[in-house]
């Protein structure tokens, strides 16, 4: 949707077209209609653009769930949270 809402911004000859698409994954197609870019995804896209854009960083989520995605070193990141395999299989001392 995000392609949808930039290329008639980005270049002249889409100005005025409707554009679709489709998002195509493993097991099935997922059309995208040229009426879902409404004023509400354009109002979301503005909230996620201004909150990327902003001069604070975003709040820090200290989690193994949220860290296990990050690609910030434990050297650069002193707090991030590793999760133990062993752990997270639920091995325990008993068995």
């Amino acid at each position: 949707m995000i392609y949808l809402y930039a290329i008639p911004k980005a270049l002249e000859r889409f100005r005025n077209a409707k554009l679709s698409g489709q998002v195509t994954y493993r097991d099935h197609t997922v059309r995208i209609t040229a009426d879902s870019v409404n004023d509400q995804f354009v109002q979301n896209f503005g909230v996620l653009i201004r909150w990327l854009a902003h001069d604070t960083p975003p709040r820090r989520t200290l989690s193994p769930q949220e860290c296990r995605f990050c690609d910030i070193s434990n050297a650069d990141c002193p707090e991030r949270m590793n999760i133990n395999p062993q752990a997270a299989e639920g091995n325990t001392e008993d068995f």
